[in-house]
């Protein structure tokens, strides 16, 4: 058995009236690939004791099959889904764009950049535009994320705008903006991504402005934040989809490598400030949606690759984080489910504090708090697992301890099939950014990015 940490905690979250803060939207990116010095097993880890954390996966190495998620900067076909996915970028608040760039119908390639929209003299304006960021933007953004930028064609970078472009000097900041881009170099490439709020260099803030304290939905939802994120989702080759539970002993595997190359955290008055660098999965049960709403039917696995704070009272995220996980259902995702939480290192469970049930296991580096190198994050998820969730998201809404449940109940809420290994999907893969700066007022931004993802499969024993 996997070493456990299930200590009493907020898991490093920042938690209020609204709940816990983070993004509604979906926006994730998948990539995979080699690269670094991974530990290639031909057979799954024995999880009897925990390892040391040295960045890089013990997990086996990736068995890339036709309908996982397998994201390669280099590949050709995967750059003409890049070029495509420019037809679908929105920058907004609205949660009505973010559902639609979630829409599973939607392309194979998704881009997001969101928060609420400035217009001139630092008013509130309409919908934020998105361009592509210039050669010279390009290498700034380059030199923020620490990765390369020479291969990035127009196509496939975003940014985003003021609201206004009639606003003379008055207007946003034109110095720092939210972005991603793709470079395309073999080995070295990857997906840069900034996300900025606050004044920036030239004074002025940034285009995207964190959402009010109306948050997204009116009632507070994910106050305080802006982020950016990029979603690929497996190709359909088949009717039932990604299908990572069908074989005997199977797992969902969740697998990343990143970098974050600078963290700015400026408080404007005594509120914290916090950012984060994020993988998420969404899995759905196909029997489920044959007769409910697909936000119903969805457990969306939101995992901390970062999670960095300002300090408050001498104490820093790393702190007070706590390798917890919890489950939520989120008004302003439709209602959908989300297991939130940090990695551990190899070998470590993450758990729910209160039910003690497990939720996913770390088979690379843990929660990072700072700017670091690549490393590779990489997790788990058995059916046994997923299941945890589905009844937490069941005894919530019942009002009764998980262990309470009958399978009579279970049915009811996510269909008769809700425990077959063969009835939950893969739907997407993101990475993605949030910061989290409730007064807007000092410089809270972080750089990094991507390197590759991998979601798929794996057999555990």
């Amino acid at each position: 058995m996997a070493k456990d940490k299930a200590r009493q905690g907020q898991g490093g979250w920042r938690t209020g009236a609204a709940g816990m803060w983070t993004a509604a939207a979906v926006a994730m990116l998948s990539a995979c690939g080699g690269g670094g010095s991974e530990v290639a097993r031909g057979s799954a880890l024995d999880w009897r004791t925990a390892l040391p954390d040295s960045g890089v996966s013990v997990g086996p190495a990736v068995q890339v099959s036709p309908d996982a998620v397998y994201f390669r900067p280099s590949d050709v076909a995967t750059l003409r889904q890049l070029e495509r996915a420019s037809a679908h970028v929105v920058a907004s608040a609205g949660k009505a764009q973010r559902r639609a760039a979630a829409d599973p119908s939607a392309s194979e390639v998704g881009v997001l950049l969101w928060g609420r929209p400035m217009a001139c003299g630092g008013t509130e304006g309409g919908a934020a535009g998105v361009a592509a960021p210039s050669d010279a933007k390009l290498q700034t953004l380059s030199r923020l994320t620490g990765l390369p930028s020479q291969r990035t064609p127009a196509a496939t970078r975003w940014s985003s705008e003021p609201a206004n472009h009639d606003c003379g000097a008055e207007k946003a900041s034109e110095s720092g903006a939210t972005a991603i881009y793709v470079d395309t170099q073999e080995g070295i490439g990857g997906i840069g991504m900034v996300t900025t709020t606050g004044f920036q260099a030239d004074g002025k803030r940034a285009a995207l402005r964190p959402l009010d304290a109306n948050g997204e939905d009116g009632s507070g939802a994910n106050a305080g934040t802006a982020g950016s994120a990029m979603t690929f989702r497996p190709p359909q080759r088949q009717a039932g989809g990604t299908l990572p539970w069908s074989a005997t002993g199977a797992a969902a595997r969740l697998r990343t490598r990143q970098q974050v190359a600078s963290l700015t955290l400026r408080r404007g008055t005594q509120a914290t400030v916090q950012v984060r660098q994020l993988l998420r999965a969404t899995f759905v049960n196909a029997d489920c949606v044959k007769d409910k709403r697909p936000a119903a039917c969805q457990l969306q696995y939101e995992l901390d690759t970062v999670l960095a704070r300002s300090e408050v009272n001498g104490s820093t995220a790393q702190d007070a984080f706590e390798l917890n996980g919890h489950v939520t259902l989120e008004p302003a995702r439709g209602g959908a489910a989300v297991v939130r939480g940090g990695l551990g290192a190899p070998g470590e469970t993450t758990r729910e504090p209160h039910s003690g049930l497990a939720l996913f296991t770390s088979q690379g580096s843990a929660t990072q708090h700072g700017t670091f190198a690549p490393r590779t994050f990489d997790a788990t998820v058995s059916l046994d697992q997923l299941l945890n969730a589905a009844r937490m998201v069941a005894a919530q809404q019942l009002g009764v301890a998980p262990s309470q449940l009958s399978s009579e109940q279970m049915s009811q809420r996510w269909g008769n099939r809700w425990d077959a290994r063969d009835a939950w999907v893969l739907q997407s893969a993101e990475v993605g950014q949030e910061v989290y700066n409730p007064d807007d007022a000092g410089r809270v931004e972080i750089a990094g990015g991507v390197l590759d993802l991998y979601a798929g499969s794996q057999a555990l024993r």
